[in-house]
């Protein structure tokens, strides 16, 4: 049965794409172990996760993200070589978003 190699859920046969990501499934668990991608920050706002999500593919880093139903947080994947950079960029992000929140709080 496939899987999903950000998600690590595993789908009926058939099923070809995560339908929690659009991430191409893989045949084996492992498999999806080994994949490219690696759990960057979770929140539970899913409009903040969208917004970082597009600030990232927009700084051109292949970035994702997936709900975890259990935790009820929000979860963005990027690939594991860019994991470095998009940390960086979520410094950026969080000091705009703070200064953002902190000027409509006034």
């Amino acid at each position: 049965m496939p899987w999903c190699p950000v998600c690590k859920e595993e789908y009926k046969d058939g099923i070809t794409v995560c339908p929690e990501c659009s991430t191409a499934l893989v045949a084996s668990l492992e498999e999806a172990e080994k994949s490219d991608y690696q759990d960057l920050i979770a929140f539970t706002d899913e409009a903040l996760v969208k917004k970082f999500t597009e600030y990232l593919q927009y700084s051109k880093i292949d970035a994702k993200y997936r709900s975890d139903k259990e935790t009820r947080e929000y979860i963005i994947s990027v690939l594991k070589k860019d994991v470095s950079k998009a940390k960086k960029h979520f410094a950026a992000f969080y000091s705009v978003e703070t200064a953002n929140a902190l000027s409509r709080n006034q």
